[in-house]
């Protein structure tokens, strides 16, 4: 990546790792003492009843509450993917854009799943419990995106943000046109899903079933479809296609468009609506300072941005795996959170190292034959003008 391309999404990859961290600190410090039986159903094992108190800092965590760390790490990266990634049509077609996706999410998802599945035997083996997910709900957990209409059980915690990331992909795989020519058209595509969702809602009410499931995922999917298009507002105006105050418009009317269908649907608590305010906050305040030499590349900030997705990935049953166990054998609770820390973190690295960095140039290699060969033909060098 060039200096000039780089220095316009330094700030985003600095807050990419930033994000990452919150959803460990929330996983970690709140989540695996406050709502154990969750973490005990994720990790098949039996639920914690240690009544040692946590550490100081868990404590703490708690206190922020109805602020959570871990919606506020969530709403980041929606907001970074939104800004992201419509710089992609900038370099490329709509085939090599879907060519680079698929080979940057899948393979690395694949084995931080497949750490999960085995931080679930093992953590079961370890308690004499069974196995607990049919060969159907795993095979589907592998493809993000499928999962969320299958309608099979969750088994990581953490791919529901991968469905709504990979449905945010395809639309604007869909309107690659727009996006290359800069066009306002694009956020016709969240107002317009809104209301598709909005009418949906009362329907799939009465027909019940698994159609008011569905129902449910639509407007999960839709409710920050829109928070990710607000991304798209601020890579409009970074590139000088927005002015800010059309910019603060979208914004103002997109998070109206969040706010309409989650009332509606109540997908997520709306609680943790503070938390994604806070999100955009941080964001909007990290765009306004992005030359600040705050974001010129550390080597910590850069290490946290590459390894954020492999991260995100593994630290959640993976971690609360190893602190079950580790507790189970007389650790304190300090000491297995430092150490499952460490673990993860080096787990992340290994995954990031060995599967996400090859398969990112692989995917960039194959994208770009892709443009080769759509720069040969008429009607694809139209499309990609």
């Amino acid at each position: 990546m060039s200096d000039l391309a780089y220095s316009r999404v330094a700030f985003a990859n600095t807050l990419r790792g930033v994000a990452a961290l919150c959803v460990v600190v929330q996983h970690y410090f709140y989540v695996f003492w406050q709502e154990r039986p969750t973490v005990a159903s994720l990790i098949n094992a039996p639920e914690l009843v240690s009544p040692a108190l946590p550490p100081t800092l868990i404590r703490w965590v708690g206190y922020l509450q109805p602020f959570e760390l871990g919606q506020f790490g969530v709403g980041l990266f929606f907001l970074i993917s939104g800004f992201v990634i419509p710089f992609s049509f900038a370099r490329g077609s709509r085939r090599s854009f879907i060519v680079g996706r698929l080979a940057r999410i899948y393979p690395t998802y694949a084995v931080g799943f497949g750490c999960t599945l085995a931080a679930v035997w093992m953590c079961g083996r370890h308690f004499g419990r069974p196995f607990p997910y049919d060969a159907t709900s795993v095979v589907v957990h592998f493809f993000p995106g499928v999962q969320a209409w299958a309608l099979t059980r969750g088994i990581d915690g953490i791919i529901w943000t991968l469905n709504i990331e990979i449905m945010f992909y395809l639309l604007c795989a869909a309107m690659a046109g727009g996006f290359t020519q800069g066009s306002a058209s694009v956020f016709v595509a969240p107002f317009f899903l809104t209301a598709v969702a909005w009418l949906v809602v009362p329907i799939s009410g009465v027909m019940g079933g698994e159609t008011a499931v569905r129902a449910s995922v639509l407007c999960l999917i839709v409710q920050f479809l829109n928070l990710m298009f607000i991304g798209v507002a601020f890579n409009y105006m970074a590139r000088r296609l927005f002015s800010p105050q059309t910019t603060i418009t979208v914004m103002i009317a997109l998070a109206i468009s969040m706010m309409t269908i989650w009332q509606r649907a109540l997908p997520i608590e709306m609680r943790y609506g503070w938390s994604y305010a806070a999100a955009l906050l941080a964001f909007a305040t990290a765009f306004a300072f992005r030359h600040s030499a705050v974001f010129r590349p550390k080597r910590i900030t850069e290490f946290l941005a590459d390894i954020s997705y492999p991260l995100y990935l593994v630290h959640g049953v993976v971690g609360y795996a190893s602190m079950r166990v580790l507790l189970e054998l007389g650790w304190p609770p300090a000491l297995a959170l430092v150490a499952t820390f460490f673990v993860v973190m080096g787990f992340a690295t290994l995954v990031h190292f060995a599967v996400e960095q090859p398969t990112h140039q692989l995917g960039k290699r194959w994208g770009s034959k892709w443009q080769r060969y759509a720069s040969v033909s008429p009607s694809a060098a139209t499309a990609t003008r």
